[in-house]
């Protein structure tokens, strides 16, 4: 059975997409084919000098695409410039006939066009995973145009009601689906990632123990740096922790917002406290997470659309068995309490996790509240085995 994996982004960029794919191609009913843009996520010069090797034995086609630098008209290009290169590609270059099409479906929904066109000639099932749920999303970014949300809204049901089989990350994005557009939607959510640990450079590692890391409480961030991750609401906690010069704050990741975070450092006279880097590897985030975090820290804005998501990191979190602190609501939120796995406030609560914080300062280095970083991880390795998750993907698949 030929699948193809229809995905905007893809290794060497850092997306749930890679393993998955990893793990269908050892299914042997199904061959694999995927169909991608040339990286750039989150900037081109981020790539240069990259080797693919990962995926050297899969049939991996590239279609071209603007490349992102970081300005918003870049993104814009580059969304707009995959829907025409991969339609193009399948209607005309294409010479495999695929018999189900799996579309990897973070922002934006429209990426998902080149699968729906190929369907109607060649009358092939579609996948649908739902990770971004549009047309909501697109007020996280500011837009708030009738005309705009009700275009999109358009274009988003054409989208959704033509897949076959829609796959929900979260709970309440899956209700939301089914009652829609009256499709077949299962629960489909991210699993924890077996990250393997790999130990950064020793220039990195030299700056990190310069920050007074055994006498501190080191909060590491890392990810995307976006208005979804609500960064003016973290650098709100930062602000208002009275016992501030306790605290360590690390933000590893790249972002429209990591500039406000510049110049929160430039300007507080807390800018001892506070430190930025640039994204890593997972596998040597997670190396520093494990010898030097006592907290992880998520957030997400307060919009409704966010209440429906659960970040990725919070199951990468999960696997490196340290406590987390949040501010979001939702099906986040109601993870983190389920699990025990930290201390978490409301979406935009900066106030009450300040005073959390504080509340906690004497107790937060303890073995008593380290163990909630491992009720994360048995939590996790119940709920969200991927090899588990992955087989149930290819049972609906192969019925």
């Amino acid at each position: 059975m030929n699948i193809l994996i229809l995905s905007q982004y893809f290794w060497p960029e850092n997306f749930r997409i890679n393993e998955l794919t990893t793990e269908l191609s050892k299914i042997k009913k199904l061959k694999i084919h995927v169909l991608t843009g040339f990286p750039s996520y989150p900037k081109k010069n981020f790539f240069k000098n990259k080797k693919n090797k990962r995926f050297k034995n899969l049939n991996i086609n590239r279609v071209p695409v603007y490349l992102r630098d970081g300005t918003m008209f870049s993104k814009y290009l580059n969304y707009i410039s995959f829907v025409i290169s991969a339609s193009f590609y399948l209607l005309f270059k294409n010479k495999i006939k695929y018999d189900k099409i799996f579309v990897f479906q973070v922002s934006p929904v429209f990426s998902a066009i080149p699968a729906i066109i190929y369907s109607k000639i060649v009358k092939c099932k579609i996948y649908l995973w739902v990770l971004d749920l549009w047309p909501e999303s697109i007020k996280v970014f500011g837009y708030n145009s009738r005309i705009l949300f009700f275009f999109i809204k358009k274009i988003s049901d054409l989208i959704y009601s033509r897949a076959d089989v829609l796959l929900a990350q979260s709970h309440s994005i899956k209700k939301i689906l089914k009652k829609r557009y009256k499709k077949k939607t299962f629960y489909f959510p991210n699993w924890s990632e077996e990250v393997k640990v790999i130990r950064v450079s020793n220039v990195l590692e030299k700056k990190i123990k310069q920050k007074n890391v055994k006498k501190r409480i080191n909060v590491f961030f890392g990810g995307n740096l976006g208005k979804a991750q609500d960064i003016e609401n973290i650098l709100k906690i930062i602000q208002n922790t009275n016992k501030i010069e306790k605290y360590n704050w690390f933000f590893f990741g790249e972002g429209s917002e990591k500039i406000k975070i510049q110049h929160f450092i430039n300007k507080s006279r807390r800018k001892n406290n506070i430190y930025l880097f640039s994204n890593l590897p997972q596998s040597q985030f997670k190396y520093l997470v494990q010898k030097y975090a006592d907290l992880t820290l998520v957030s997400l804005a307060n919009y409704q659309t966010l209440k429906w998501t659960v970040p990725g990191k919070i199951q990468f979190y999960f696997q490196c068995k340290k406590p987390i602190i949040g501010a979001l609501s939702g099906d986040a939120k109601t993870l983190i309490e389920k699990s025990n796995s930290g201390i978490v406030t409301t979406s935009g609560n900066y106030k009450n996790l300040s005073k959390i914080l504080d509340e906690n300062t004497k107790s937060i280095k303890t073995k008593k509240f380290q163990k909630k970083g491992l009720n994360g991880f048995i939590y996790s390795r119940n709920n969200f085995n991927k090899r588990k998750i992955i087989s149930f993907l290819s049972d609906i698949m192969n019925n």
